[in-house]
């Protein structure tokens, strides 16, 4: 029986292999030849409960018995401390270690950081940390961490080294990798769906666009993913690397020209909940302050626009930021702050009767059209645990002809299968419906965003 399981563990993994294409490989290589990151780490345990005997941040202090910790790993903790004694090595991509040199590390969710002892602060997710001006080959560093989790598992999701001499190239050679995954992504065939737990392929696939020339752009660029000269990148011949690069480049303008025709529209929203975690007065300054730095990035940049829900939120402003409310009128004016939502404040739907749906509406709506001369028209509940099966005929009542959400892709169970399509109620009630994949707090990353 083990006999067997090995073969088809082999089985497997070959078929794994085979079914990388040459743009996986490639990125891979690239990945790993242009990064030098540090895994295997030690982990203590849970200090809530945990107290160490000694310093974790001193080089003499015996991490022997704590748990091996390795990067993306999830655990549990509410904090706990992660510790590994560093090298560096004697060349990164093909130039010697000397210089300055920086840990980057990356939290999930936040940490503090000592280095040989030495407190070096708190860093809310990513970090970025000199170690040294003046770095040599085998010079070694202590790192400890002490990591703080705030929900779901604790990661580390990064641990490398950035050395000042090669981030020119570094940048060049991420940035062509890049543009290979975005590449094969807007070509390839996929029709699976994904929440955040899980993926699932329904094989649906109605998509309009020329099937040929997308079957004969991905061969192209397959093709010229296989011209790379990474030998050469491996061997540290950064010009003979460049120069195969240069060459491949010319030769997928055609992939890069049908990349240009894809367009992404981002309108800024802040999801603001009105009671979590923090007090009453709180959230009111919370409002204050972000309403005042989005009329301040409208200043800097008139692309800029801004999508706000929640009418309580207004009322506050209009009533002890009076001046705030003024920029958000004449924001609203110009068709660069829209109203989403109707409601006086965004809830949980799963929580309201239908008479708290109507008022909620009601007084909504009434107040967006006294203060600003508008209605909203989109229904808005992007962070709702659940949805009332009438919630198309109350939107539609109220004069919105849309509705967004995304919190129904953080189920465990099951994969919705559908992102935009038209949600019935029970009296016949249809309202258009559109589900993000998630929330984008960043948009330095296109391939995720594709």
């Amino acid at each position: 029986m083990r006999t067997v399981k090995v073969f088809m563990a082999l089985m497997l993994f070959a078929l794994g292999l085979a079914a990388q294409t040459n743009v996986d490989k490639l990125v891979r290589r690239l990945d790993s030849l242009s990064t030098f990151s540090y895994n295997d780490w030690k982990a203590s345990p849970d200090l809530k409960g945990f107290r160490p005997a000694g310093d974790p941040t001193g080089q003499s202090y015996d991490d022997s018995k704590w748990d091996p910790f390795r990067i993306h790993q999830r655990i549990y903790p509410d904090s706990c401390w992660l510790r590994k004694e560093i090298t560096l090595p004697e060349r990164v991509l093909g130039q010697n270690v000397t210089g300055a040199v920086k840990l980057l590390v990356s939290v999930d969710d936040a940490g503090y950081l000592w280095v040989n002892g030495q407190a070096r602060g708190y860093f809310p997710w990513d970090g970025e940390f000199e170690l040294t001006k003046d770095a040599h080959p085998g010079q070694k560093f202590l790192i400890a961490i002490k990591a703080i989790n705030t929900g779901g598992p604790l990661r580390l999701l990064r641990a490398e080294i950035q050395l000042e001499a090669t981030m020119p190239a570094k940048q060049k050679i991420q940035d062509f990798a890049l543009s290979l995954r975005v590449g094969e992504k807007l070509l390839s065939f996929d029709t699976y769906q994904t929440n955040a737990n899980r993926r699932v392929d329904p094989r649906t696939d109605k998509s309009s666009m020329d099937r040929a020339e997308k079957t004969r752009l991905a061969a192209l660029l397959e093709d010229v993913a296989s011209r790379v000269d990474v030998s050469a990148l491996a061997e540290g011949a950064l010009e003979k690397f460049n120069s195969s690069l240069d060459n491949v480049r010319a030769q997928l303008k055609p992939v890069g020209e049908f990349a240009r025709r894809f367009t992404l529209y981002f309108d800024a929203n802040a999801h603001i909940d009105a009671a979590w975690l923090w007090r009453y007065k709180e959230t009111i300054e919370v409002c204050k302050n972000t309403f005042s730095s989005v009329d301040n990035m409208m200043n800097v940049r008139p692309d800029f626009t801004y999508t706000q829900s929640s009418a309580a939120y207004y009322d506050w402003m209009e009533r002890l930021y009076p001046e705030v409310f003024r920029k958000i009128q004449e924001r609203i004016k110009q068709g660069r702050w829209e109203i989403v939502g109707g409601m006086w404040i965004e809830p949980d739907c799963n929580l309201l009767s239908g008479e708290s749906w109507s008022h909620q509406l009601l007084y909504g709506q009434k107040y967006f059209q006294k203060k600003f001369g508008v209605k909203a028209v989109i229904g808005w509940n992007p962070d709702s645990f659940g949805y009332d099966w009438n919630m198309p005929e109350f939107y539609l009542a109220s004069g919105m002809d849309a509705f967004i959400t995304q919190k129904i892709g953080w189920n465990a169970t099951n994969v919705f299968p559908y992102r935009v399509f038209w949600w019935e109620g029970p009296d016949g009630s249809k309202i258009l419906t559109y589900f993000p994949f998630d929330y984008v707090n960043t948009i330095d990353n296109p391939y995720r965003l594709v």
